[in-house]
């Protein structure tokens, strides 16, 4: 697991946190999950209570049409945090 909070210090969510505080109160927090390339991880219209920070691999951020048609809107490499603004976004 120290390898795990050597790595999440290196993201701008906890950047600012020493090691001592990422080991003890956010690695315990978390899980390691693998997704087989082209998985789904968040589908339109889920509800999201957690994020997600890539540490290895890539995720395609995909937008889906109404015509069947989809298109990349971005892609996000290790160390990046995932479904955050999701989240943090109040919904009715």
């Amino acid at each position: 697991m120290e390898n795990i909070a050597q790595f999440l210090k290196q993201t701008k969510l906890f950047q600012e946190l020493t090691l001592e505080v990422i080991h003890k109160y956010i690695v315990p927090k978390g899980t390691v999950t693998d997704y087989p390339k082209g998985d789904c991880l968040i589908w339109a219209h889920q509800k999201v209570d957690s994020f997600k920070i890539l540490i290895h691999g890539k995720v395609n951020i995909l937008y889906y049409y109404a015509d069947g048609s989809c298109s990349l809107a971005a892609t996000e490499l290790p160390s990046q945090v995932l479904a955050l603004d999701l989240v943090a976004t109040k919904t009715g």
